[in-house]
C-alpha cells in the first residue's frame, strides 16, 4: 500500500513506469489496472503500451502484433494488461499482479457511504477474485476516509487475514520518513513566492 498526496506523482510511478518494468522482468506475467474511471484506465494503458512499443530494445519485450487497444493488450511472450474502471465487471482474465491506482474520483465519492461500499463489494469481488493464486496487489491512493477501500485494507492487516506492507509519504515530512527527509522538508520544491508548507499545515 503506497499513501501520497495528490500531485505527487504517484501514478507516473505505479501506474505508467511500474508495469512496464515488472512486464521486463516477467514478460509471461499478466497486470490487471484499475483506477477510478474507465478514461483513467485507456490513458494508463496506452501510455504503457507505448512506452514497451518505443523501448522494446531496451526491455526484452516487445507487443503482440494484435495489440492496439488502448487498455487490453498482449506481449509477444505471451504478457498481457488489463486495465478497467473501478465498477466495471471483469471477465476472462486472471493476473499475477493487480494494481490499483486512486479507486475514488473524488472526495465527493470517498465520503459517499453508498459509493464507498460499492468500491469495496468491486475489490473484493472483481478486482481481487481476478488474481491468480499467490498474486500480488498494489493498492496506492490519496486518503480521503478513514473507511475507504484502503482503510478497509488496513483492517485486514491489522487483523492478521493478509499480509501487507504500508508506505505512506506524506506532503511534509516526520521522523523516519521513507523517503530520508529531514522532518519539515517538503516532498516537492515550491514555486518562488508561494508558502505550500504554511498552506498544508492550515489544512
Amino acid at each position: 500500500m503506497l499513501f501520497a498526496p495528490p500531485g505527487s506523482a504517484k501514478s507516473t510511478y505505479v501506474s505508467i513506469l511500474l508495469p512496464s518494468w515488472y512486464l521486463a522482468s516477467h514478460p509471461t506475467h499478466s497486470i490487471l489496472a484499475a483506477t477510478h474511471s474507465v478514461e483513467f484506465a485507456e490513458r494508463w494503458g496506452r501510455r504503457v503500451r507505448n512506452d514497451i512499443a518505443g523501448d522494446a530494445n531496451l526491455l526484452g519485450i516487445s507487443l503482440s502484433d494484435d495489440s492496439k487497444a488502448a487498455a487490453r493488450w498482449s506481449l509477444a511472450s505471451g504478457g498481457e494488461y488489463y486495465g478497467v474502471g473501478a465498477g466495471v465487471g471483469i471477465s476472462g482474465f486472471r493476473a499475477n499482479l493487480g494494481v490499483a491506482d486512486d479507486l475514488y474520483g473524488s472526495r465527493e465519492d470517498a465520503w459517499s457511504e453508498t459509493v464507498r461500499q460499492k468500491r469495496w463489494d468491486w475489490y473484493l469481488d472483481d478486482f481481487s477474485a481476478r488474481l491468480k493464486p499467490g498474486g500480488k496487489r498494489i493498492l496506492m491512493n490519496t486518503r480521503w476516509h478513514e473507511e475507504d477501500v484502503a482503510g478497509r485494507v488496513l483492517q485486514q492487516i491489522e487483523q492478521g487475514e493478509i499480509r501487507g506492507r504500508v508506505i505512506s509519504i506524506p506532503a511534509i515530512a516526520e521522523a523516519d520518513d521513507p523517503l530520508a527527509r529531514k522532518p519539515g522538508e517538503l516532498l516537492w520544491d515550491e514555486p518562488e513566492g508561494y508558502n505550500y508548507g504554511a498552506f498544508l499545515r492550515t489544512r
